[in-house]
């Protein structure tokens, strides 16, 4: 709903952070491909968006949903992009979200280029994302624009 939320009412949020993300590649697409159409990836690359997913997610495919969603976002030049990915939280991953455990990023080069991640219930990645030392950090540091 999160990434709904965004496309349905672009510049109202200063940040967003997605959850099990799947909106994008519903049914998955089995060539890697977005579900996303142009307007709603140019909507998307204007906000600051922090993705949170457990890559042993039993109801979302990382693999068919924010992986892709994060590579097409990356090729299409948004800048303020992170993804944290867990090793085994399953889709409760929202535990270490709210326990203040979002303290890496995985590698964005390694993402858009290899669609692979190094997932980890050690913060979630093994960078920090421009200098934050984690998720609560980020989100306060930003402003909505008037």
């Amino acid at each position: 709903m999160t990434v709904h939320m965004l496309m349905a009412y672009p510049g109202t949020f200063a940040v967003a952070f997605p959850i099990c993300e799947a909106v994008c590649h519903p049914e998955g697409s089995a060539d890697g491909t977005s579900m996303l159409n142009d307007e709603m990836f140019d909507s998307l690359s204007y906000e600051a968006i922090w993705f949170v997913q457990s890559a042993d997610d039993v109801a979302v495919d990382p693999n068919k949903d924010v992986i892709p969603t994060y590579r097409d976002l990356i090729f299409m030049g948004a800048e303020d992009y992170w993804l944290s990915m867990f090793a085994s939280y399953n889709h409760a991953v929202w535990a270490p979200v709210f326990k203040d455990k979002v303290t890496g990023v995985q590698d964005p080069m390694v993402v858009s280029e290899e669609m692979r991640t190094e997932p980890t219930n050690n913060g979630g990645g093994a960078l920090d994302a421009a200098g934050f030392t984690n998720l609560f950090d980020w989100l306060n540091a930003h402003v909505l624009a008037e």
